[in-house]
């Protein structure tokens, strides 16, 4: 069978015009396209179709107002082949033609078709069209080889650009070298990954967002986790950490929040400070006793001669760290989120502390610094509240202490002026209950909402141009007007989303007793009716 670029599908009484338009703009661009009316010879017409649709990449339907009102009945071929094009999860581009609306209720088999994004036709400015058509919606295969397990993978050279296939289990190709950017992201069915040895490198968010896999055994040959790789994959329990492994960059586990505990093998020597933020389950680190880069003390991770710390696992089985004395430095995000910790000695020899390595541990009372501190991010206390303390001697450095006391009164909320309602309902949503029940415990322990009410909902929106259609969690939160800013604030710093929904619901009524409440629990003066 022959291979095309892009298959045009239609109803030929309804848009034959503006295919035979698309048809010859598309090939005289020099892309190989398939049109029954125009492609189809002597054979068997339905098995040509089917094929033809097989052995396209981008897949390309035009519907005009009555294309779909025969999709119920028995044999139509336009259901057909919109039902193989979507089995076999190809590029799928709808032009829309005047007149056209989708029924409120399609056939079981061709309902997603209903999600997929498209354009519009435009005769009289055809050649926009075309060049949006083109620019934004395909794929072209120029210089791409595709492997042979139904062309599920794009790969220029050794390259894996895109996986477009929809197979819960996946085997990387043997000729693949590099994962490429966002290869696999937000690949949701996928189950199991299988990485041939030759995989060198996994860039940036090649799997963020596989929310189905639970595991992960990297191939023999990597070297390098670049940014974001396997963010929010919030499902992986467990890593097998491959031996030649060098590099593990910005939060390239971020968020995958069933993980317990990682071992790292002799030949890593840069971890990123944030590679394991937001693992709120992640209990330990072990590391070889060959590697000559980084050293582990009751689970906690050191670089080799225990001089700097470089970070602790956010679910830290003890509530009481005691640091070394040869330590001089705690290193960015070193104990952020460690919301089990009540209290870290510092040693008396301490140097640097640097910027995010305490935020939210929202349970420490004080920490107390030594004389010898020359550099304090005042980062370091981020998330902090108005009833957590820094003790400084008075022999301690008068610049820094002072830029520490300034950092401490902001931290104090300050009452606000706010016409209108005294409460307000704020809402957020997130891609996993985890993270959901996560947020509320972190706004509850800083006191900026007094209850977190979680439950499923089905959400539609656009992004990326793209019409998606994905499963949420949504968190209701009851707090003080007063408060939103921070609330608002604090959300968005720890969400996972890019673009997370942060709104306020003013509550125009409410109980006397509920509305003491919820004053008492904020740290507020009791609400005066």
């Amino acid at each position: 069978m022959q291979y095309f670029e892009n298959f045009i599908s239609y109803r030929r009484k309804d848009t034959q015009v503006e295919v035979k338009t698309i048809y010859e703009a598309l090939k005289a661009r020099g892309y190989s396209t398939f049109c029954d009316i125009y492609t189809l010879n002597n054979g068997k017409y339905d098995s040509k179709l089917i094929s033809a649709i097989d052995n396209c990449t981008n897949y390309i339907l035009v519907l005009g107002p009555n294309s779909l009102a025969r999709c119920f009945e028995k044999d139509d071929w336009l259901y057909a082949e919109m039902h193989e094009a979507l089995i076999k999860k190809k590029n799928i581009v709808c032009v829309f033609v005047d007149g056209f609306h989708f029924p409120d209720v399609l056939p079981e088999g061709i309902e997603d078709i209903h999600y997929e994004n498209g354009l519009k036709y435009n005769v009289e400015y055809f050649d926009h069209f075309i060049d949006s058509l083109v620019s934004r919606f395909l794929v072209k295969e120029d210089d791409i080889s595709v492997s042979d397990e139904k062309r599920d993978f794009l790969i220029i050279n050794d390259v894996l650009v895109k996986y477009v296939g929809t197979a819960r289990n996946v085997t990387i190709p043997s000729n693949v070298r590099v994962i490429a950017k966002e290869a696999f992201k937000d690949q949701t069915r996928i189950k199991n990954i299988v990485f041939s040895d030759g995989v060198e490198v996994i860039q940036e968010s090649a799997f963020e967002r596989c929310t189905s896999i639970s595991l992960l055994e990297l191939p023999n040959g990597l070297k390098k986790i670049e940014k974001k790789a396997f963010c929010r994959c919030y499902n992986v329990g467990y890593i097998a950490i491959n031996e030649q492994l060098e590099f593990i960059g910005e939060e390239a586990f971020g968020f995958c929040g069933k993980l317990k505990n990682i071992r790292f093998n002799d030949c890593v020597s840069s971890i990123d400070a944030t590679a394991f933020n937001n693992c709120s389950m992640l209990m330990e680190f072990d590391v070889s006793e060959n590697n000559q880069y980084y050293s582990v003390l009751e689970g906690v991770l050191f670089n080799k001669d225990f001089t700097k710390v470089i970070r602790c696992p956010e679910n830290y089985h003890q509530d009481i760290i005691s640091l070394p004395t040869s330590v001089t430095t705690i290193g960015e995000w070193c104990f952020s989120r460690c919301m089990k910790l009540i209290d870290v000695v510092l040693p008396k020899t301490l140097v640097s502390i640097s910027g995010y390595a305490f935020q939210d541990c929202c349970n420490i009372v004080s920490l107390t610094l030594g004389d010898t501190i020359e550099d304090f991010d005042v980062r370091a206390i981020e998330g902090w509240n108005e009833q957590q303390k820094i003790i400084m001697g008075k022999k301690f450095n008068p610049l820094i202490k002072y830029s520490i006391e300034q950092k401490l009164k902001e931290l104090v909320l300050v009452e606000r002026e706010i016409e209108g309602n005294k409460f307000c309902l704020v809402k957020t949503a997130f891609e996993s209950e985890e993270e959901a029940v996560k947020m509320a415990k972190m706004l509850l322990d800083n006191n900026l909402i007094v209850s977190g009410q979680i439950k499923k909902m089905k959400s539609l929106y656009i992004w990326d141009d793209k019409l998606c259609k994905e499963n949420e969690i949504e968190l209701t939160c009851f707090t003080e007007t007063r408060l939103y800013h921070e609330v608002e604030k604090f959300i968005n710093n720890h969400h996972s989303y890019e673009l997370c929904q942060v709104i306020a619901i003013p509550i125009m009524n409410i109980s006397e007793e509920f509305g003491n409440w919820i004053v008492e629990n904020t740290g507020s003066v009791r609400f005066d009716y």
